[in-house]
């Protein structure tokens, strides 16, 4: 029996690891190459569409060369997507992180200058230490390497590794944008410090908010422009101005999974985690690609590329749980919980989202599951569980739980507390074939009970009741997961009583399950598939639940 999932789907970009200025290549060429960059050394996911609320099929670090395949495809609220192909892999990028292979700087001897601010590394990736941060419009000298996009440079700050999306070629001074050198009316496009002079040596007078009003002088100097406000004069750094007055909605909402930040950098400290769809309110200021918001669970800075305009919408569907997750009553942190759902649980999933929480039905009520738990793709079992569902096909139920009516330690060798009853929830349970749920030897097997122990050896066991077993199978014999092993007996055969159902319990043993027994709940490495079955202490604890093996 094949007991193989797919992967879980993961529906987010790293959370928080956007560049500090927001680019975009919207004129690839289809069947052309091009390179994954702009995310400052940090990895990005491929998606199954082309849209935020598609799953993770990879993860890819910049400098990856990639096979355009169609677009630009134009998705709500978001910049333009791209099919792409790379190393045996097909998906979507959003073109934030893709540039012609002949964009990305990738010369490694001569001079070159940062067009923003860019962090100094001691080695070529994000997981290197930071030297120090170079500010826009910083010589830097090419020391001869280029490792995936990350350029050895030597600087008088000290050397090291700066990624080559924001370098340009140049030595000394570096021209501003030819838009700039009219004087006239310019706005400020994110906060950018007013400096006495045109560098970043230079004393800063104050930080000016976004959207102030200058007065351009028509002067300017390396990347700086000299300008006049209701703040002061002074210079500023060309980068954040433009002509026109940014438009910024008061109201927003996270469009994906995202890190609330206490500053505007990838190296400031995280608040929380911000589910999708929250609720926020814009402050006005914007940093480095960060915008400051408030929201129901706290203030502080998030990436811009995270946020939209209108709530994201969602479809209806099967949905699984992807970790022990609370079940509440309402669609908030504060809502009373109606009870924890195991991982990998299918649940229902309305389509309706409210601050993070999507509406669900389960088999044990309606109610609200944070976003954040909720997967389309079943996900797999962890390599430490040893154990898998003795059964398949169908849709079955635990008909009776932990501390059911027989399920109690009444004695030494009658220790049931920790067992469920198996039954399909449509159609017959006799005669259904029974798998063995874990690798073993066959330590005995009871006629009378329709019983059997699978020594799984470490002082464990696997117990099974009212199975009529294969002539086959003998005691003694080593067994495999996923192999069979006899039907669930019909009702009143081999124990069963008036009911067909499926016994099984787990034993902490010092003789395989024959006399020494103590029952344990299914968690922890006794998980069923990965899924986690703790005690709560309830009656008939966990009866109700549905799964489909």
């Amino acid at each position: 029996m094949v007991r193989w999932l797919a992967p879980v789907f993961v529906i987010l970009l790293l959370a928080g690891i956007l560049p500090t200025t927001t680019r975009a290549d919207t004129d690839l060429e289809v069947g052309g190459t091009v390179v994954i960059a702009y995310a400052d050394g940090d990895m990005v996911r491929l998606r199954s569409g082309p849209g935020t609320s598609h799953f993770e099929v990879a993860r890819f670090p910049e400098g990856t060369q990639v096979t355009v395949l169609d677009g630009p495809i134009t998705g709500s609220g978001d910049p333009p997507w791209y099919e792409v192909s790379m190393q045996g892999k097909t998906g979507y990028i959003i073109s934030t992180y893709l540039v012609n292979s002949g964009g990305l700087f990738t010369q490694t001897t001569g001079n070159a200058v940062t067009t923003d601010t860019v962090n100094l590394r001691t080695g070529p990736s994000t997981a290197d230490s930071i030297v120090t941060t170079l500010g826009s419009g910083h010589e830097l000298t090419l020391t001869g390497e280029n490792r995936q996009g990350w350029l050895s440079v030597s600087t008088r700050s000290g050397r090291g590794y700066v990624y080559g999306a924001f370098l340009i070629e140049g030595s000394g001074e570096v021209s501003v944008a030819s838009s700039l050198r009219a004087a006239g009316t310019r706005y400020t496009l994110d906060r950018v410090h007013l400096r006495t002079g045109p560098g970043t040596g230079n004393r800063s007078i104050t930080v000016l908010p976004v959207g102030v009003r200058l007065a351009f002088t028509g002067e300017t100097q390396s990347t700086f422009a000299k300008v006049s406000s209701n703040f002061g004069s002074g210079w500023v750094s060309a980068q954040y101005i433009g002509p026109n007055a940014p438009t910024l909605s008061e109201t927003a909402f996270t469009n994906d999974s995202v890190r609330l930040r206490i500053g505007p950098s990838t190296n400031r400290g995280i608040v929380r985690t911000l589910p999708v769809g929250i609720r926020l309110t814009l402050t006005g200021e914007r940093m480095n690609g960060f915008a400051r918001v408030r929201s129901d669970l706290g203030s502080g800075w998030v990436a811009s590329a995270y946020i939209s305009n209108s709530a994201p919408r969602s479809t209806a569907g099967t949905r699984y749980t992807t970790d022990s997750v609370n079940l509440r009553r309402g669609s908030s942190l504060g809502s009373s919980v109606i009870r924890v759902l195991p991982s990998r649980m299918s649940v229902r999933f309305t389509g309706s989202v409210q601050n993070g929480f999507g509406k669900v039905a389960t088999s044990f009520g309606d109610g609200w599951i944070s976003v954040n738990y909720l997967t389309s793709t079943k996900p797999a079992p962890p390599s430490t569980s040893l154990v898998t569902w003795p059964v398949s096909g169908g849709e079955w139920t635990i008909s009776q739980g932990y501390n059911g009516s027989s399920h109690q330690n009444r004695t030494q060798y009658w220790q049931y507390y920790y067992s469920f009853d198996l039954k399909r929830t449509a159609g017959s349970t006799a005669w259904q074939p029974v798998y063995a749920p874990v690798d073993g030897r066959v330590r005995w097997i009871d006629e009378d009970t329709g019983g059997m122990s699978i020594s799984m050896g470490d002082g464990l066991a696997f117990a099974m009741f009212h199975v009529l077993w294969d002539a086959n199978i003998d005691e003694g014999d080593t067994i495999r997961t996923g192999q069979y092993l006899g039907m669930i007996a019909p009702a009143g055969r081999a124990g069963s009583g008036s009911s067909a159902h499926l016994h099984i319990t787990v034993w902490t043993t010092s003789d395989e399950g024959n006399w020494s027994r103590r029952a344990h709940p299914f968690t922890g490495r006794f998980s069923i598939e990965g899924t986690d079955f703790p005690s709560t202490g309830a009656r008939n604890d966990h009866r109700g639940y549905t799964f489909r093996p």
